[in-house]
């Protein structure tokens, strides 16, 4: 992915709540701007991958850490399915 597509995961990351995932209101808008800005450069980066880099990076649990993946991957389909509409 881009650079500044990497930087918002890695601003999520280190701000949000590694318990709770993009739950809390200002981490939720700090994941959904990576997810849109992965979506819009056309990052090639795969649900597993990230849930990988999570875990072993940044030491998120391996819950929240595939919780996130599934995100990751719902928001991308959701929003090609969009554009495409």
């Amino acid at each position: 992915m881009d650079e500044p597509t990497a930087e918002l995961l890695r601003a999520f990351s280190a701000c949000a709540n590694k318990g709770t995932g993009a739950s809390h209101p200002i981490d939720r808008e700090r994941w959904k701007a990576f997810i849109l800005a992965a979506h819009r450069t056309n990052s090639t980066l795969v649900p597993s991958t990230l849930a990988r880099w999570l875990m072993e990076e940044e030491e998120w649990s391996p819950e929240v850490a595939e919780q996130l993946a599934l995100e990751y991957e719902s928001g991308r389909e959701l929003l090609a399915y969009a554009l495409s509409a």
